[in-house]
C-alpha cells in the first residue's frame, strides 16, 4: 500500500502544471494575427519625418518604451520650455467647435473612405520657465495649435495650488490678447508645426506600445 501510494504521488509530481487549452491556442493564434498586421503600420510617415525635422531644431525629445508620457525641451534665451504630453490623453472636440457647413463639408469629404485615418487631438501642456516663475499653457494639439487656459505660478514653478488664482480661461480673454500669446508662444516655436507633430508622434509612440502589448500578451497566454 505504501509503494503504491508513493507511485502515485510521484505520478502527479511529473505530470505538466499546466495545460495549452483550445481557448489559450485561439487567443494566443488571434494576437499572432493582430500582431503581423499591427507591426506593418508601425513606421514613421513622410509626413511626421518633415515634422520631425523642423521640431527637432528647436527641442530634444525625451521617449521611454512602456512610458505613455513624452517630453519636448528647449531653451530660449533665459527660458527653460518644456512640452509634456501623454499619448493615451485624446480630446474630444467640443460640441460646437465645427458649424453645421463645416460639418457637412468634412463628411463630404470622407464620406465612402472608411479606412481613412484621423488622428485623435491630444492634450499637452506648455510650460515656459524663468527666474523661479512659469507661465503655463494648457492646449490641445488638433491641426492647429489650441490654447484652453494659461496659468502663472509665481513661487515654484514644479508645485500648483489649485486654490490659489492663477489666471482666466483663455476663451475670455479679449480677441488681441489671445493673438498676442498666440505670437508669443510661436516666438518659442509653439505653434501648429508641433501641435501636428504631437498628433502624429502620439500616434505612432501608442502603436508602438500598442504592438508591445501584443507581443508580450501572446508570449504569456503561450507560457
Amino acid at each position: 500500500m505504501l509503494a503504491r501510494l508513493s507511485t502515485r504521488a510521484f505520478a502527479r509530481a511529473a505530470a505538466p502544471m499546466r495545460a495549452f487549452s483550445s481557448a489559450d491556442t485561439a487567443l494566443s493564434s488571434l494576437l499572432g494575427r493582430e500582431l503581423a498586421e499591427e507591426k506593418a503600420n508601425c513606421f514613421v510617415g513622410e509626413e511626421l519625418e518633415t515634422l520631425r525635422e523642423k521640431v527637432l531644431k528647436n527641442f530634444k525629445i525625451s521617449d521611454t518604451p512602456g512610458n505613455v508620457g513624452v517630453t519636448l525641451r528647449a531653451k530660449h534665451a533665459n527660458e527653460t520650455i518644456d512640452i509634456n504630453f501623454n499619448v493615451q490623453d485624446v480630446a474630444e472636440p467640443e460640441a460646437g467647435e465645427y458649424d453645421d457647413e463645416e460639418a457637412e463639408e468634412e463628411d463630404a469629404e470622407y464620406e465612402g473612405d472608411e479606412e481613412d485615418d484621423v488622428l485623435p487631438n491630444i492634450r499637452f501642456t506648455a510650460r515656459i520657465v524663468k527666474n523661479n516663475q512659469a507661465l503655463i499653457f494648457d492646449c490641445v494639439a488638433s491641426s492647429i495649435l489650441t490654447i484652453d487656459s494659461v496659468m502663472h505660478l509665481e513661487e515654484n514653478a514644479d508645485e500648483v495650488d489649485n486654490s490659489v488664482y492663477h489666471g482666466p480661461r483663455f476663451i475670455d480673454l479679449e480677441n488681441d490678447v489671445q493673438e498676442a500669446f498666440a505670437d508669443y508662444l510661436n516666438e518659442r516655436h509653439i505653434n501648429d508645426d508641433l501641435a501636428n507633430f504631437i498628433m502624429e508622434y502620439a500616434d505612432l509612440k501608442e502603436q508602438k506600445e500598442y504592438v508591445a502589448f501584443l507581443e508580450n500578451v501572446q508570449k504569456f497566454t503561450e507560457a
